[in-house]
């Protein structure tokens, strides 16, 4: 389980709302790479300006119990299923007009946090692979590990 759910746990996150302040840009969860050997979690809410970040927070936490108590549904992950397969096919075929600074990042991630870099062509044929077996148990199952009460 683990790294090939834990990017669909972060993009069923993503959208977090923030009560109607547009100034909210998103929010996320992953592993925290300076908590990992306890098992860290960053949830993450990008806001426009300090005068919501009450609000953002707020949202951040109600979305995050409620997805320890409720879980995603079927249809946000097949929703972002379908938008990752969509983004890595535009991505492959621009691969051309990659800017070096996206290059360099995965790069300095392989180094220095050993993050694997298979080049773009075999991430998508992995992901092609792999995509169907993700199933909504394991991502419900891989957030409910990630936040616990």
């Amino acid at each position: 389980m683990g790294s090939r759910s834990a990017w669909y746990l972060n993009q069923l996150f993503w959208p977090v709302p923030v009560a109607s302040q547009s100034a909210h840009e998103g929010s996320s969860v992953r592993h925290s790479p300076y908590g990992a050997s306890k098992g860290g979690v960053l949830l993450h809410a990008g806001i426009g300006g300090q005068a919501i970040i009450d609000k953002a927070l707020e949202a951040v936490f109600t979305e995050a119990e409620r997805v320890v108590r409720f879980g995603f549904t079927a249809t946000e992950l097949e929703r972002e299923k379908t938008d990752l397969l969509r983004g890595l096919t535009q991505t492959l075929a621009e691969k051309d007009k990659r800017q070096s600074a996206t290059l360099a990042g995965e790069y300095v991630r392989n180094f220095t946090q050993a993050e694997t870099y298979p080049g773009l062509d075999n991430e998508v044929d992995l992901v092609r692979r792999v995509l169907p077996g993700i199933s909504l148990a394991e991502v419900n199952s891989l957030a409910r590990e990630w936040m616990p009460d």
